[in-house]
């Protein structure tokens, strides 16, 4: 009775299907983290494109308050809304460098 024994796999079978795993698992993973890698970057572009907004907002309004910081300007301000003048209301606010 010539009886055929079982071979056990060896380390090359093993060897060969984990590289398969991880071939799979490299090609899943890549494509994963090029989407997220892209949405991201959307992301980023997205904010700094509404941060260039606000601060051109916000140049415009330091034009604004660079206008009325002499007093004469405010005095004029107050005149064309016919407004009263009222010492006790107006304050200084010095800089920041001041």
């Amino acid at each position: 009775m010539n009886r055929k024994r079982k071979r056990r796999p060896t380390i090359l079978v093993y060897a060969l299907v984990v590289f398969v795993f991880s071939m799979v698992a490299f090609t899943f993973t890549s494509i994963y983290l090029k989407q997220y890698n892209t949405d991201i970057t959307v992301e980023i572009q997205s904010k700094e494109l509404i941060i260039k907004s606000e601060q051109a907002v916000n140049e415009a309004l330091q034009v604004e308050i660079d206008k009325l910081t002499t007093r004469t300007k405010v005095a004029d301000v107050i005149a064309d809304e016919n407004m009263e003048h009222n010492k006790d209301n107006i304050i200084y606010v010095p800089e920041a460098d001041e």
